[in-house]
């Protein structure tokens, strides 16, 4: 009864007013939480393990209009080698956004770092035919993942990527835009809040349309429940 009476109360309060109620009642209720409920996994965030921002074109390989641009990053191939292209929308401040503004200062850790040698010194300590056994190796490896990101950095990290498909090379491009963001303990099963949409840019601005819309979608999908969140966990310790 008093569950129905505190959720009815929220639906009459203003958007804002809701919000706040909402994010109150669950910190409140905090230990009632599912591990699926967002709100719980970002009070528990310890670090953030992904930051991720890939752009190409809308029609992949047939129209190289993000090249043209210069704004391609992401990986491309020549002479049978992958090579990863950087592109000029500037990702350092994209990168310092999401730790300031999405994630309130928590620290960094790149979980990818080494991946690839740990992989393949994994497999050559399983003593088994990868071929023959791949799912339960890659099974058992990214347990192995999950063990040393939980012993070395904490149990819940946060992930936050963003992929930009860009179609034309003259106003006015169009340009789509996906984010993902979540708080999962299990690397790299994530994804569980995304949000999209579309904008105008021209060859002059799209440098910084991406980088500004970026940012406006991020924050409008987490920041004021994983702020709340924060706030709640650093209560809930006193």
């Amino acid at each position: 009864m008093f569950r129905a009476l505190a959720f009815l109360l929220i639906l009459l309060a203003s958007p804002a007013q809701a919000d706040q109620s909402f994010f109150d009642y669950k910190c409140k209720n905090i230990s009632t939480l599912d591990l699926d409920d967002s709100y719980l996994r970002y009070s528990k965030a310890d670090y953030v393990s992904a930051i991720s921002l890939s752009i190409s074109d809308m029609n992949n390989y047939k129209s190289p209009d993000s090249k043209k641009l210069k704004v391609y990053r992401g990986t491309t191939y020549q002479d049978g080698k992958s090579i990863q292209i950087e592109g000029d929308v500037d990702f350092n401040e994209f990168k310092k956004f999401i730790i300031k503004d999405i994630a309130y200062g928590l620290p960094f850790h790149d979980v990818n770092a080494g991946r690839s040698e740990r992989n393949k010194d994994f497999r050559e300590k399983t003593g088994l035919n990868y071929a023959d056994n791949f799912q339960k190796i890659n099974q058992l490896f990214e347990a192995s993942e999950n063990a040393r990101n939980e012993a070395l950095y904490g149990f819940m990290p946060l992930q936050v990527r963003c992929t930009v498909r860009v179609k034309g090379d003259v106003f006015p491009i169009i340009v789509y835009e996906k984010c993902l963001i979540d708080a999962t303990v299990r690397f790299p099963n994530w994804c569980s809040m995304a949000k999209d949409d579309v904008y105008l840019a021209s060859p002059e601005n799209i440098k910084d349309a991406i980088l500004a819309n970026s940012k406006r979608i991020l924050l409008s999908m987490a920041a004021p429940e994983f702020f709340h969140a924060k706030e709640c966990r650093k209560k809930l310790k006193k």
